[in-house]
Formats: structure tokens, C-alpha cells, sequence
């Protein structure tokens, strides 16, 4: 489900935890017919906090500086 939302957000130009919300909502929605409604809301719940932790890091700028300190250095003979 994580490659079809990030296909979705290129596409639409929209952070990739809405479409993984959206999808992952139908998905429960159609499980609740078969386990317990109150396991589906709970899940439902932890799917919003994940998606808001994707977007938040899906946002998250890094400063060139780290970058650059977290790619390999190699020491000059």
C-alpha cells in the first residue's frame, strides 16, 4: 500500500500520508464486517498518528551540513 500512495502523491502533488490514510481507512473499513468494529477504530486511530508522523517527516528539511557529514568520508593517501 506504501508505493501505490507514494505513485498517488507524485501524481496529485500531495503528501504521501493522505493517500496511505485513505487507503488503509477503505481496507479497515471493509475488516470491520469480520472482527470487532472497536479493534477497527482503534486501528484507525493509530493508522491517523502514523500517517502524521510520515508527513512530518516527509516535510522534514535537513541542512546540507549533515548531509554532507553523514556520507562516507575517505582519508587522502
Amino acid at each position: 500500500m506504501g508505493i501505490l500512495a507514494l505513485i498517488i502523491s507524485k501524481l496529485r502533488k500531495i503528501p504521501p500520508g493522505k493517500p496511505l490514510f485513505l487507503i488503509n481507512g477503505v481496507i479497515f473499513i471493509i475488516i470491520s464486517y469480520i472482527i470487532s468494529w472497536q479493534i477497527v477504530v482503534q486501528a484507525i486511530i493509530c493508522q491517523w498518528f502514523s500517517t502524521k508522523v510520515i508527513d512530518w517527516i516527509f516535510h522534514l528539511q535537513v541542512p546540507p551540513n549533515i548531509i554532507s557529514f553523514l556520507q562516507p568520508q575517505y582519508r587522502k593517501k
